[in-house]
């Protein structure tokens, strides 16, 4: 509680391992080399109180590449999720539920993995009118200020990052997906939200200004109210 983390060659701080657990309450992270903090995407993680970052190239949560195979809550915290650097996977007997009010910004590299969320296991956003779930590109400061800490410097565009594949069913409650659609290793451009093979309930979903299909689905389900364009 109350701790400062200022001037660290890389991460003010970083969580990792099978089971490992991260709670930060009331801090403050300035001028660390890499980041504010790193998690692996397994971690028990949370934010509490008035946490703030500055000075560092990445103003939010560092999410490495890899698989999540418990079940995981990402709550709503202080500072902006971010996967930049590989695709997040989900598999059995993982689950993913988002909160209300979180903001996940993602980056990927064409041609690659970078920025992707793969979910083999369910996923549940738990988005409400006064805070939705956002999904967006790291260059977009409306959401979650401006995470990389760029300025003016970047603007977000179409492609930015690839999207979310559904595989195993879920459900999107009030959330929003911006700028994905990344082409894939083979020059294909991604749609934003990839409904695979089962099921997923869809309710109140935006999707704006893809590189390519906004919602693509052979998996079938339910949609209400959904926003395109």
């Amino acid at each position: 509680y109350g701790s400062t983390f200022a001037s660290n060659g890389t991460y003010g701080a970083q969580a990792g391992g099978i089971n490992g657990t991260l709670w930060i309450t009331t801090a403050a992270f300035t001028g660390n080399g890499s980041g504010a903090i790193q998690i692996h995407p397994q971690v028990n993680f949370m934010l509490t109180g008035a946490v703030t970052a500055s000075g560092s190239p990445i103003l939010g949560v560092d999410v490495t590449a890899g698989s999540l195979a418990l079940a995981r809550i990402w709550r709503r915290t202080p500072l902006p999720y971010v996967i930049r650097s590989g695709a997040v996977t989900v598999n059995s007997p993982g689950l993913l539920t988002i909160e209300a009010g979180s903001v996940i910004k993602a980056l990927g590299n064409a041609g690659g993995q970078n920025g992707m969320l793969n979910f083999n296991r369910g996923l549940t956003t738990l988005g409400t009118a006064a805070e939705p779930v956002i999904f967006t590109s790291l260059r977009d400061d409306t959401a979650g200020g401006d995470t990389n800490n760029d300025g003016s410097a970047t603007v977000p565009g179409r492609g930015d990052w690839q999207g979310l594949i559904m595989s195993a069913g879920g459900s999107l409650s009030r959330t929003i997906i911006r700028y994905a659609g990344m082409a894939n290793n083979l020059g294909v451009p991604q749609s934003a939200l990839f409904v695979q093979s089962n099921p997923v309930a869809i309710s109140d979903v935006e999707i704006a200004t893809s590189a390519a299909i906004g919602l693509y689905t052979n998996g079938g389900g339910a949609m209400s109210n959904g926003r395109f364009y």
